[in-house]
């Protein structure tokens, strides 16, 4: 019989959809060889057609209840994997009194009594654990959905923009989209523009898009975001997976941040290539910014080909069968 693995990642217009789709894409790569149950909590209805395209879907409440009512499920003999902020060190505890192995992927403003720690920016110098934590850091342990494992790593890079897609996340509560958008047509009215996010930015801000000509991709699948990375010319991104998933198609991207846990990867990308950074997007000139990146723009294969982002599901795959 198949080990189980449990896994609990949310997502909302508060904290993102980033969290919730790397650990889909986690469970899409461990389900042939393990038996995957994914946890989230208040869902909404593209969530749960996303869950159940890949595993077993428990819903949690959206209250303190769910920490507990997680702990009752835990019978000792389970993996568990916890991909979000409020997981306390206490929590994470708690699990592994259980007897239950521990899998976190987080950020180091805890300390950790996981079995092992993921993180594709910081190193193991920079977490507080337990003795027997194992750190998989670095690049290569990226987890990016299923069509992005096998992107082909030729491209043709063509000397002009004419389609951009953006992506600001899931939620975008800032409105940066509309703000890129409005620049773009004030300067380059030809330009074929593409949006990707999910339902959550609700029919009058989809409406006013399709009104400027922007064409809509509302909750698109892992393998029509592949495909739109492989049409267009030039990706305007928040600095999240999204970004990693672009990269592996090669196609050139600028980035920017406006939320504090995404600072560390622009800052690993802007260090790795250098040229890509539109900085913090919330910054009132972030227009102008995009307009002058455009009007000299120029582009070279190299400067988009990002060192160690692979295929990490056998990596992953060794990683589980080991716990």
């Amino acid at each position: 019989m198949d080990k189980k693995v449990y896994i609990w990642a949310d997502a909302s217009q508060d904290i993102g959809y980033g969290h919730f789709t790397r650990s889909l894409a986690l469970a899409d790569m461990l389900k042939a060889d393990f038996d995957c149950t994914f946890f989230t909590q208040y869902p909404t209805n593209y969530q749960k057609k996303e869950v159940l395209k890949v595993c077993k879907l428990i819903e949690l409440p959206n209250t303190d209840e769910k920490f507990n009512l997680f702990l009752k499920v835990l019978r000792g003999d389970e993996i568990v994997v916890l991909d979000n902020y409020f997981f306390s060190s206490d929590y994470q505890n708690e699990i592994r009194k259980c007897g239950c192995k521990l899998v976190c992927i987080g950020s180091n403003d805890k300390h950790y009594y996981a079995d092992v720690v993921i993180n594709y920016i910081l190193s193991s110098h920079d977490f507080s654990a337990e003795p027997y934590t194992c750190f998989c850091t670095g690049i290569e342990w990226a987890i990016l959905r299923k069509p992005f494992w096998i992107s082909s790593p030729v491209r043709d890079f063509r000397p002009t923009v004419e389609r951009i897609v953006i992506c600001f996340g899931g939620t975008d509560q800032f409105l940066l989209t509309e703000k890129v958008v409005r620049f773009l047509r004030s300067c380059f009215n030809k330009l074929e523009i593409h949006v990707v996010s999910t339902d959550i930015l609700g029919e009058i801000r989809i409406s006013s898009l399709a009104n400027e000509g922007v064409e809509l991709h509302i909750n698109a699948s892992a393998q029509h975001v592949h495909d739109l990375f492989e049409y267009c010319d030039l990706a305007i991104l928040s600095a999240s997976t999204v970004v990693l998933e672009a990269l592996a198609c090669r196609i050139p991207v600028l980035v920017g941040y406006y939320v504090a846990n995404q600072e560390r990867l622009y800052e690993y990308l802007e260090r790795e290539l250098p040229g890509i950074g539109l900085g913090n997007l919330l910054d009132v000139s972030l227009g102008m910014r995009v307009i002058d990146v455009l009007k000299g723009w120029s582009c070279k294969k190299s400067q988009f080909i990002l060192s160690g982002l692979q295929d990490s599901k056998a990596k992953y795959l060794e990683l589980f069968k080991t716990l």
